[in-house]
């Protein structure tokens, strides 16, 4: 997960620059490979991270966490697993090493195969309409859990009835009672730009706790690759929040309930 001072970057060359020198290097590495499958591509910050936008459309993005940095290419990681199987991946992401990045060709296979998936997709959309996953069904709790669990090291518990998921002992996600919504636990800069982009998927919590990051789903209004952008970014933040956080910082005893 990205250092606040990271999150906080309008550039990618202001992110980059405080990592240490083998963590950019192997980013800036990946950032030209990815230039060079997608030379249209621009540049952008997307939910603290580096990414690529192409035809209004993110395609891929990477970063850094404390002891590796990922690449995240989106649903096409599946498609080449068996060529990924020296890296440890989940659901749309490549941990690497710094001194083991993937191949240039790879790069360019899964940067190719996500523009292909994303805009072809577009492409086809006659006009806006509900947001739908895989095979036409509008998106479930039971799809909510599959991908809050397809995470690496997430694990279900129960938090005041509801179900919920952790990572690190920490809980990032949960599921409302009612099966038609769940809450991320983002940065509230995280948690602008989800609101930003998607308004109808996502809204803050009440009080406190939707001020501090915490962000309702609404599940028959989001689409799988952004939800799971969503789940990522929430594990990460769970991995990275110290041990030693304040009372406050606990999940609030209602979680999951919106002003209206």
């Amino acid at each position: 997960m990205t250092s606040p001072k990271m999150s906080q970057a309008a550039t990618i060359d202001e992110y980059l620059a405080p990592l240490p020198a083998d963590q950019r290097a192997a980013l800036e590495w990946l950032r030209r490979q990815i230039k060079a499958a997608a030379p249209g591509a621009e540049e952008c910050i997307s939910y603290g991270v580096p990414a690529f936008r192409l035809d209004g459309r993110m395609i891929v993005s990477f970063g850094a966490a404390a002891k590796h940095c990922a690449f995240y290419p989106g649903a096409v990681v599946e498609q080449y697993k068996r060529e990924l199987s020296g890296y440890s991946t989940s659901k749309g992401t490549v941990r690497f090493q710094p001194d083991h990045p993937l191949p240039a060709a790879l790069v360019r296979k899964l940067v190719k195969a996500q523009i292909a998936r994303r805009i072809g997709k577009k492409q086809r959309a006659p006009a806006p309409a509900p947001r739908r996953v895989r095979g036409g069904t509008t998106l479930t709790a039971a799809d909510f859990r599959r991908m809050a669990l397809g995470l690496r090291g997430a694990v279900e518990g129960a938090h005041m009835g509801h179900p919920d998921f952790r990572a690190s002992g920490r809980i990032f996600a949960t599921l409302h009672g009612d099966g038609r919504r769940g809450m991320v636990k983002l940065t509230p800069e995280q948690q602008e730009e989800f609101v930003r982009e998607h308004p109808a998927a996502f809204e803050p919590e009440s009080g406190a706790w939707g001020r501090e990051g915490c962000t309702a789903v609404q599940l028959d209004a989001v689409d799988a690759d952004t939800l799971g952008a969503a789940l990522t970014l929430a594990r990460r933040n769970a991995e990275d929040r110290p041990v030693g956080r304040s009372r406050r910082s606990a999940m609030p005893a209602r979680a999951g309930r919106r002003a209206r």
